[in-house]
């Protein structure tokens, strides 16, 4: 079973809800042909780790494909 799955397993058990963003960088292409694919690895670091000093610890950032994000937001109330 895989994050997702169990993030929404836990939300029905307890009776909460849960929001998924997903994130596509815009524009991303050109870091990879213009700076290398080195340079577009750090960017995609980089990237992850915003994400991660701005989320809770019961959420979870994954990439997703090449420049693709999915945020999973666990816990909530409302939306």
């Amino acid at each position: 079973m895989n994050r997702l799955d169990q993030n929404i397993s836990l939300a029905n058990r307890n009776g909460t809800l849960i929001g998924i963003m997903f994130i596509d960088l815009d524009s991303f292409k050109s870091v990879n042909d213009t700076m290398g694919h080195t340079a577009g690895d750090i960017v995609l670091k980089s990237v992850a780790e915003r994400f991660e000093h701005c989320l809770r610890r019961e959420d979870t950032v994954s990439r997703f494909g090449g420049d693709e994000y999915l945020v999973q937001i666990c816990n909530l109330d409302k939306i």
